[in-house]
């Protein structure tokens, strides 16, 4: 299966009271096309039974390296939605620690996926390895995961990138900011995403990083670059943000126009208020994060008015839509 980096509306949940067998759900993750396969594993992961983790741990034994592909990517979430994300914060003070009471049978489960980082040769086991040990969020997989940075393989390297995100070791910071620079452009976006969003440390190495990301030829990647240094108070980005606000084609409805427009509500300056009134004029329908970066932008200045605005304050406001989903998910 590939990886899912964008919503898929259309998809129902998963059903907890789906009536297939455990069996039955494995056969259509390995033979149906791949959002039902998603959908069958979806249901395995919010059962998190024993039983489940039996035939994951089955699978990422055989012979087949899509059986044991399907063994990583059911172990990955196993348990998903037994516990809220507040819940777990409350009762965890770091995100290690959350993850391991979020997900079941999280010792085993990280030492199969562990087993198969570090001693499987398929690109598809060792991309799901990686990615479910991205969810588990166990710092044993740092190391490992460091070691398959160069894998000729992207998939591989991606789900590198995935495993890596959220840690603040120096060892994965390093290695988001060397595959940053991937020739593969999915890569380079999601190890941006990671250095941009996903650490609270800011260094020297971080913002020189996120800077050679400002001219990548991908849209997505030098928007998560600019929103890196806008989070990091970079005032030298203005020239740069107002130029990506004002291109013509900016969608309304894609991610990258979601992150500048969160850059310049972090930055929060009225240099930008022009490019975004003129956003305002060409969007009759507007775009999520548009009234957000307005009202911190167009306070103050000769250009500015915030009057007529949604407050996004107000609870009725749309939440922010859900855009960049993990692998596998």
């Amino acid at each position: 299966m590939s990886d899912t980096q964008e919503a898929n509306t259309s998809q129902p949940p998963a059903r907890k009271d789906d009536p297939r067998t455990t069996d039955e759900l494995v056969r259509t993750a390995l033979t149906a096309d791949e959002d039902s396969a998603w959908r069958a594993v979806s249901v395995l992961h919010t059962r998190g039974t024993r039983e489940v983790f039996d035939t994951a741990r089955r699978l990422c034994e055989s012979q087949d390296p899509k059986e044991r592909a399907l063994g990583a990517d059911i172990l990955g979430q196993l348990g998903v939605g037994q516990m809220s994300t507040e819940q777990l914060m409350a009762e965890a003070a770091d995100p290690e620690t959350a993850a391991s009471r979020r997900w079941a049978f999280h010792e085993e489960s990280v030492a199969l996926l562990l087993d198969l980082l570090e001693h499987d040769a398929d690109a598809a086991v060792l991309y799901s390895a990686a990615a479910a040990l991205g969810h588990r969020h166990d710092s044993r997989a740092i190391a490992p995961l460091v070691r398959l940075a160069e894998h000729p393989s992207e998939d591989v390297r991606d789900g590198v990138v995935f495993g890596l995100l959220g840690h603040e070791d120096e060892r994965a910071i390093q290695t988001l900011v060397e595959l940053s620079g991937d020739a593969d452009a999915g890569v380079r976006d999601w190890a941006t995403f990671g250095l941009a969003q996903q650490t609270s440390a800011d260094t020297q190495a971080i913002r020189e990083a996120l800077v050679r990301r400002l001219d990548d030829e991908d849209s997505d990647v030098r928007a998560e670059a600019l929103i890196g240094l806008a989070r990091r108070g970079e005032r030298g980005i203005m020239d740069r943000l107002v130029r990506e606000l004002s291109d013509p084609n900016l969608d309304p409805e894609e991610y990258g126009t979601w992150q500048l427009l969160e850059a310049a509500e972090h930055m929060a300056d009225p240099h930008l208020c022009p490019a975004l009134l003129r956003l305002r004029e060409r969007w009759t329908e507007g775009a999520w994060g548009l009234d957000h970066a307005m009202q911190a932008c167009c306070a103050e200045g000769p250009w500015c008015s915030t009057s007529g605005l949604p407050d996004p304050s107000d609870p009725s406001y749309p939440d922010r839509p859900r855009v960049r989903l993990a692998p596998t998910e």
